[in-house]
């Protein structure tokens, strides 16, 4: 393609992004750019990542969707931002296959838990034992427990006004219960997806090891069962208030800046004294 040809695609995604106020999948900017009977096409798909990978103003949300860093939706400051953490513990990691065997929420607003929800989810495929050991969930324990269906509006209704989704491994958790909810109905709300364990890597590169419980017990947050999803949504929240206080100080400070951090961080790289004295206060 012509330099011109290449500009002016560039700025057909950029202007998309911007009018669809959330993000959006490859898929869908080649439908946009190159029309539906090439969309899903890897080549497409490639060619939308290379236009976009370099403008300053577009970037991947950490579920790996794009994002306008203009857009209005990221503009919401961070000490009034609604995030909420969420954790699901399932029996497997195929979507469509396995199920949640518990979920849990941590509501997030003003650097505090506000609200939580946390519950078992009957389910009638087998949890291996690799999943009761790391769980300590039996099944026995969730034959009286409520259906994800009933769970489900509860679980909506929490996200509904949120402006990001948190998770220690944002990819599964988002994909899973989108998956999950869909299948029942009920709509996601739109809203980018942030995973601490991104955020943990770019802040404090040098830490021993970025699993939750060992950040969790390096900021002395409370996380007395690990793979509990009541526990790990609250302990992402956790962490989740010591990475956004990390990223203002290097100057964050509305929820475009969180997926701006790499360039942030690059400025004036103090990422482990940061760290130490986080940590240390």
């Amino acid at each position: 393609m012509l330099s011109r040809e290449l500009t002016e695609l560039q700025e057909q995604a950029r202007l998309h992004l911007l009018r669809r106020n959330a993000p959006c999948q490859a898929q869908e900017l080649a439908r946009h750019l190159f029309g539906p009977e090439r969309h899903e096409t890897p080549e497409a798909v490639l060619v939308v990542r290379k236009l976009l990978e370099s403008l300053p103003d577009v970037a991947r949300s950490h579920d790996g969707r794009w994002i306008a860093l203009d857009a209005p939706f990221l503009g919401v400051p961070l000490d009034s931002a609604r995030l909420v953490a969420v954790d699901l513990e399932t029996t497997g990691s195929l979507i469509g296959v396995d199920c949640i065997i518990e979920v849990g929420l941590a509501v997030w607003e003003s650097g505090q838990v506000v609200q939580q929800f946390s519950s078992l989810v009957h389910n009638t495929r087998r949890v291996s034992p690799r999943i009761r050991k790391l769980t300590g969930i039996e099944p026995n324990q969730l034959h009286e427990a409520p259906t994800f269906d009933e769970v489900a509006p509860v679980v909506a209704d929490l996200l509904r006004g949120a402006h990001a989704f948190v998770a220690h491994d944002v990819r599964f958790d988002l994909n899973f219960l989108r998956w999950e909810l869909e299948r029942l109905g009920h709509d996601l709300p739109e809203m980018p997806g942030l995973c601490t364990l991104q955020l943990a890597q770019l802040l404090w590169p040098s830490h021993d090891g970025w699993r939750l419980q060992d950040l969790a017990g390096s900021f002395s947050v409370t996380h007395r069962h690990p793979h509990r999803a009541g526990e790990d949504a609250l302990a992402t929240a956790g962490v989740l208030a010591h990475a956004v206080a990390d990223a203002a100080a290097v100057g964050a400070v509305t929820l475009a800046d969180l997926f701006r951090l790499p360039a942030l961080v690059a400025v004036g790289d103090g990422r482990d004294e940061l760290f130490a004295a986080d940590a240390a206060g």
